[in-house]
C-alpha cells in the first residue's frame, strides 16, 4: 500500500515536472500571441504616420521647387529688362533679343528659398525616422507572429511599448 502510494506520488511528480516544462515552453508563445494585437496597431500607426509625413515632405519639396522656379523667372525678367537692342545679352552674348522674358512679379527672397529648403530637409529626416519606425514595428510583428506560431523560440526585446513617430507640427 505504501509502495503504491509512493509510485503514484512519483508518477504525479513526473507529470508535474512534464507539465511545468510544457508550460515554460509555451509561455513565450502565449505572451507573443497576446501582444500581436498591440503590434498590429503599432504597425498601422507607423504606416499612417509615414503616409502623413511623406505627404508633408512632398508638399514642402514641391513648394521649394516652385520658389526656385519663381526666383529664376524673376532673374530672367530682370536680365531681360536690362537688354538694349543691339547690345550683347549678359547671358548668351547675342546682340538680337527676339523673345525676352517677361518681368516676374513674385519677388522671391533668398531667405524664403533657404527656409523652404530647410523645412523640406527637416521633414525628410522625419520621413526617414518614420520609415525606420515602420520597419522596426513590422519586424517586431513578424517575430512575435513566428514565436506565437512556435516557429521561433528566441527571445527578443520588443519595441511594442513605443508610440508612433512624432508628427510634424503644422
Amino acid at each position: 500500500n505504501a509502495r503504491t502510494k509512493l509510485a503514484s506520488a512519483q508518477q504525479l511528480a513526473g507529470s508535474l515536472t512534464s507539465a511545468t516544462a510544457l508550460l515554460e515552453a509555451i509561455t513565450p508563445q502565449a505572451q507573443a500571441a497576446a501582444g500581436i494585437d498591440v503590434l498590429v496597431a503599432k504597425v498601422e500607426r507607423c504606416r499612417t504616420a509615414r503616409r502623413l509625413i511623406r505627404r508633408g515632405f512632398e508638399e514642402a519639396r514641391d513648394h521649394h521647387a516652385l520658389l526656385v522656379d519663381q526666383q529664376l523667372a524673376d532673374a530672367s525678367g530682370e536680365l531681360a529688362a536690362r537688354l538694349v537692342s543691339g547690345d550683347p545679352c549678359l547671358v548668351c552674348g547675342s546682340a538680337e533679343h527676339p523673345a525676352p522674358a517677361g518681368r516676374g512679379a513674385a519677388g522671391v527672397a533668398m531667405a524664403e528659398i533657404r527656409e523652404s529648403a530647410t523645412r523640406s530637409d527637416n521633414i525628410r529626416v522625419e520621413l526617414d525616422e518614420a520609415e525606420t519606425a515602420l520597419v522596426r514595428a513590422e519586424a517586431d510583428l513578424e517575430h512575435s507572429t513566428r514565436v506565437a506560431a512556435g516557429r521561433s523560440t528566441s527571445a527578443r526585446s520588443s519595441t511594442a511599448s513605443a508610440g508612433p513617430p512624432v508628427l510634424p507640427a503644422s
